[in-house]
């Protein structure tokens, strides 16, 4: 979502929590290229769920193969403005992921690349979001 996230860039968020389903290596690379490109701190959290967290009672588990222990492996994990993960991905496991962050490091990342300030082009672009709907 494109518009979405040049919006979160040009509120000038600091930090992003991303809770998704998607526990897979490319949703991982995308929170990571968000994190460099905006220049913010993701949070991307993913529920860890096993099958045993899933009562008997629902028919939808006999869908899943015999012996499997997870629905869903998580992957949560803490990202820097860089793109460096911080923390996890936390895989096939509950837990509490934590993280020092330190602001002054989005400086640095947006003097590197800052697609809502100087790499904006405001001489070509005009972006605005509609807020009154939100």
């Amino acid at each position: 979502m494109p518009l979405a996230q040049t919006a979160i860039y040009e509120s000038g968020a600091q930090i992003l929590a991303s809770p998704t389903w998607d526990k897979s290596h490319n949703w991982l690379q995308s929170m990571q290229h968000i994190a460099r490109e905006g220049g913010i701190f993701v949070i991307s959290t993913c529920m860890a769920l096993r099958m045993d967290d899933i009562p008997d009672e629902y028919e939808f588990k006999t869908l899943y193969p015999e012996g499997r222990e997870w629905i869903n492996t998580g992957n949560s994990c803490i990202i820097a403005p860089n793109g460096q993960i911080l923390a996890g991905p936390l895989e096939a496991e509950e837990g509490i992921l934590y993280a020092d962050i330190d602001l002054q490091q989005i400086i640095a990342a947006k003097r590197m690349f800052d697609v809502a300030g100087h790499y904006a082009r405001p001489d070509l672009f005009n972006f605005s979001a509609n807020e009154s709907n939100s």
